[in-house]
């Protein structure tokens, strides 16, 4: 089971296969995909004011649920202006219990509802006046409950709130009269619209009994499902009124408060019960000169709530794409499944590197996301002994196709010179995640032996030795191997093998006799 991330959510609670959703205050967009075929999900929204709600992908039907507001509960204020046995005795009426009302609508994925939900009705104020000068303000009504409703597509589904319970505002200048002033309880909301539609509570009136007994007004409750909520009552004996019971989830009315005491003293009203319960009307017992209040209980808000359950959801398949090496060609992904899904990958092909690619449906197909990892292997990168240096003219090494570690190929450029140095690219054959690699073949031009340059030798003296290293440290032999005496030649130097060296020549210069001549004296 698959829950997405809700913007403004302020908590989830999870039971057994219902997944209850709580939107916060004037969530703008609302996307759901639920994924698991069975479970119901209900999204609520519980904070007043107006926000708007989509339609899940895949969903076609829905129950729609709308609470109102709770009334607020009547404010007090008792004045006493005597100096005998009189007593001022007041107390708010309470609040009525919002309404309910239900329905299951065809709706149409993708399609846009407004939600509002209604706020709790304000508590009744409490006055104002003074002992000796009458009332100045008189204690306030409670407020209406807000409407709640879900509307748009040709439906509107709404329940009303509860009313507020009327303020009491008692001034007695009676020396020995008691002055109880009753304010009476607000009507239950009512729903509309829905093929369900329930009405809330009615909150109760105050009530002075004998033996100083005095007790506001109670809070109607809330309807529900089940049926209308339940009245507040005045109760009997030295007991709050309880408040009506509310139709669950719909909250009950807040329980009024009593008095049976001749002193001064009073109590506010409660605050109704979440959702829609009404709320209990303030009571003050006035016994000596003076002026105090109390004020109502604030209703409880309202709630919109949508349930729906999704359709089984199929998961794309695809086969499997076998791995490749890095850099090799990668055929585009499907955007048909074998379902016959259609839709499109993210992100875009890579084959440098292992990746996870997701599938996303197209609207309409009531479809999950779907992944895919394409491996990428790093290839191998063959081995080889780099080849001895030769000299320029000798006989080129050849290349091996087969590396060190196995990897076969070819080479490239072929054949390889003996003339120049290059570099050699070996591309593997394919299907062994190898990559290329390059070798170095280093060709040395050959050195030039250094002789000095033969003296002239005159014809029959001994002629010097051929040195058999030349200056610059070259080995090897001279051809011929000793200088003639007698004629004029040139001497071939071979360089001893391995040196990558040249062969070079000197020539010999021979310097004749000079002529004699024979001379007689007399």
């Amino acid at each position: 089971m698959t829950k997405h991330p809700l913007k403004n959510t302020s908590s989830i609670e999870v039971f057994g296969s219902k997944i209850v959703f709580y939107i916060a205050p004037f969530l703008l967009l609302f996307n759901f995909f639920f994924q698991e075929a069975t479970a119901q999900s209900t999204v609520v929204f519980a904070s007043p004011g107006t926000t708007t709600w989509t339609v899940p992908e895949c969903v076609t039907e829905i129950t729609v649920q709308v609470w109102g507001g709770g009334g607020g509960g009547g404010g007090a204020l008792a004045i006493l202006r005597n100096s005998g046995d009189g007593e001022t005795c007041v107390g708010g009426g309470g609040g009525g219990g919002g309404g309910f009302s239900s329905s299951v609508l065809a709706v149409v994925p993708g399609q846009v509802y407004t939600i509002v939900v209604g706020a709790g009705g304000t508590a009744g104020t409490s006055g104002a006046g003074s002992w000796n000068g009458g009332i100045s303000t008189p204690a306030g009504n409670g407020g209406i409950g807000g409407i709640s409703s879900f509307s748009g597509n040709g439906y509107n589904v709404q329940s009303t709130g509860g009313n507020g319970g009327n303020g009491a505002s008692g001034y007695n200048t009676s020396n020995d009269a008691d002055l109880n002033v009753v304010g009476t309880g607000g009507a239950g909301g009512a729903g509309s619209g829905g093929t369900i539609n329930f009405n809330g509570g009615n909150g109760s009136a105050s009530v002075f009994a004998t033996f100083g007994i005095d007790k506001s007004g109670a809070g109607g409750g809330a309807a529900g499902p089940g049926g209308n909520g339940a009245n507040g009552t005045a109760g009997g004996g030295t007991v709050n009124p309880p408040g009506g019971a509310g139709q669950a989830p719909g909250g009950n009315g807040a329980n009024g408060t009593f008095r049976n005491l001749p002193s001064n003293g009073g109590n506010n009203g409660a605050n109704g019960n979440i959702i829609g319960g009404g709320a209990a009307g303030g009571l003050q017992h006035q016994g000596g000169f003076g002026a105090n209040a109390r004020a109502g209980g604030a209703g409880a808000r309202g709630e919109v709530r949508i349930i729906f359950t999704l359709p089984p959801q199929p998961t794309p398949t695809f086969a499997p794409v076998p791995p490749i090496c890095t850099g090799e060609s990668l055929s585009p992904l499907p955007t048909i499944s074998n379902e016959g899904i259609t839709g499109t990958w993210a992100p875009a092909l890579d084959n440098t590197a292992t990746t996870t690619y997701t599938f996303t449906p197209d609207p309409g197909q009531c479809a999950l996301t779907t992944a895919l990892t394409i491996t990428v292997n790093n290839g191998i990168t063959p081995l080889f002994n780099p080849p001895a240096p030769i000299c320029s003219g000798e006989t080129a090494p050849t290349l091996p196709s087969v590396s060190n570690n196995g990897i076969s190929g070819s080479w490239n450029p072929l054949p390889v010179s003996n003339t120049g140095s290059g570099t050699y690219t070996f591309t593997p054959n394919p299907g062994q995640c190898a990559v290329s690699t390059t070798l170095d073949v280093i060709v040395n031009p050959p050195t030039i032996p250094v002789f000095a340059p033969l003296p002239p030798i005159c014809e029959g003296e001994t002629p010097p030795l051929l040195p058999t290293v030349s200056n610059n440290g070259i080995s090897g032999s001279w051809n011929p191997a000793v200088i003639s005496n007698t004629v004029a030649d040139t001497y071939t130097f071979t360089p001893n093998p391995g040196q990558c060296a040249s062969s070079v020549t000197v020539s010999s210069t021979l310097e004749p006799l000079p002529a004699t001549s024979i001379i007689f004296h007399d």
